[in-house]
């Protein structure tokens, strides 16, 4: 396996390379189309020279003779060309041998075309509008190039390689430079993914990042990280919890039978019905946690109907009116539904969950203070609100107060509970596609709002 920064670099050395590679031959391959067809339209006028030359000298002459032309095997010599002359007949007037042209060009050195096959091309030569004669131009090569196109195209071609050479070492560095700038970022993610994976949460990439998806992978480690970390935190409070609530029935069983055993408590109905109530409270705990359990792996049996949310709520408001003038709490229900407050729900459990959210509302008020149960609508929704003016809940607890068995000090040391009645709410409405959510205050008072999506 290779490392991001590696296999970053050596695809971006590969794309660069193929880039210039594949440019070099389209300017390689233009230059070159672009100077070949130069070069013919050079050799082209050599040819139309030679043959305006050799009008022109008939028009003077009146004719042909051994020595018409002779001025034009100079160029011929200097362009590399065989000429042979014919008159109107095609008699043969003089010609060059193209065995010395082939022994001067070096066929076997000299880079030209066609491998040194030789070919002619015929041309008229006229005379007030008449064929007075023929030249006939003879070459080794489609394309002769002088020593100079030579060196120009070598030139061309050295220029392309040093280019591509210079410009792939640039590209080297860059692509050192960039998948360090990439892949930076993304070690720091593995390493610190490396480290939660051991249990390690301490840490936090702190270095930003202006490419959006490396900071939004940088916010996601570091938010997992941060939620790992609390979720290690509540699973040690949650072992502790346990203990507690389990361990101090027991030890209060354990005490009072070991003192009725010494005869220091008395054996009477008073002594039974306190060591009942401990056992009917453990019991209760394991209950509960077995309703959770049950609601969690969906075992637990509903059975929906049309319910009226105003008459359940009515009921339950009803049971704790002695409860909450025993504490000097007012309780209210109040609703401007009349119509919208029919939900498709078991009407036993969602009792249940009000009876939670308006028995915490009046244990953990204050004397004197008040409880509001709203039954309204959200967004054409019914919604049920249950407010109190109560000790509140600080900041840091409200994110976990839906966990199981999770209680704030003040509420553990105010009143008993087992820390369950929240979490059976939640999962119970779940079930019924409704949402639960808490606005608390500490010193103020909480809010409870379900609504349901129906």
């Amino acid at each position: 396996m290779q490392t991001f920064r590696k296999s970053l670099g050596i695809m971006f050395f590969v794309c660069a390379f193929i880039s210039v590679l594949l440019v070099g031959l389209f300017v390689n391959f233009t230059v070159g189309n672009k100077f070949d067809k130069y070069v013919e339209n050079i050799q082209e006028e050599r040819r139309h020279q030679i043959i305006n030359s050799l009008e022109a000298e008939y028009a003077i002459e009146g004719g042909w003779n051994e020595n018409s032309g002779l001025n034009t095997l100079h160029d011929a010599y200097m362009g590399n060309y065989c000429l042979t002359l014919f008159d109107e007949n095609k008699n043969i007037i003089w010609g060059m041998d193209p065995y010395d042209l082939r022994n001067r060009l070096h066929l076997g050195t000299m880079p030209i075309e066609d491998s040194g096959v030789y070919t002619t091309q015929s041309y008229n030569l006229e005379h007030n509008g008449e064929v007075v004669g023929f030249i006939e131009i003879g070459q080794y090569s489609a394309l002769l190039l002088t020593g100079s196109d030579i060196e120009f195209k070598n030139a061309v071609n050295n220029s392309i390689f040093v280019g591509g050479g210079i410009t792939m070492l640039a590209t080297f560095m860059l692509g050192l430079y960039i998948s360090k700038h990439f892949s930076e970022p993304v070690k720091k993610a593995a390493n610190q993914s490396i480290a939660l994976s051991k249990g390690e949460y301490g840490g936090v990439l702190s270095s930003r990042s202006r490419i959006v998806e490396i900071e939004m992978l940088r916010n996601s480690v570091n938010t997992l990280a941060e939620r790992l970390e609390k979720q290690d935190g509540l699973r040690k409070r949650l072992i502790s919890d346990i203990s507690h609530e389990i361990r101090n029935p027991l030890n209060i069983l354990q005490n009072n039978l070991e003192a009725m055993m010494d005869g220091i408590i008395p054996i009477d109905d008073e002594s039974l019905n306190m060591i009942n109530d401990e056992v009917i409270r453990f019991g209760k705990l394991l209950e509960n946690l077995n309703a959770l359990n049950d609601l969690e792996d969906q075992n637990a049996e509903f059975i929906f109907e049309e319910t009226n949310l105003q008459e359940i709520l009515k009921e339950v408001c009803m049971k704790f009116e002695i409860t909450a003038k025993s504490k000097n709490v007012e309780l209210e229900f109040i609703s401007d539904q009349e119509e919208n407050s029919w939900v498709s729900a078991d009407k036993s459990k969602l009792k249940q969950v009000f009876i939670n959210l308006i028995s915490n509302a009046v244990k953990y008020n204050v004397d004197g203070g008040r409880v509001e149960v709203l039954l309204t609508t959200k967004d054409g929704k019914p919604a049920v609100a249950v407010k109190d003016t109560g000790v509140g809940i600080s900041k840091e607890d409200v994110p976990y107060i839906f966990e199981r068995l999770y209680r704030d000090d003040k509420s553990r040391n105010m009143v008993e509970g087992n820390g369950l009645g929240l979490s059976i709410a939640k999962k119970i409405l779940e079930y019924h596609n409704a949402s639960i959510a808490v606005k608390s205050s500490l010193g103020i008072g909480s809010v409870f709002e379900v609504v349901f999506n129906v």
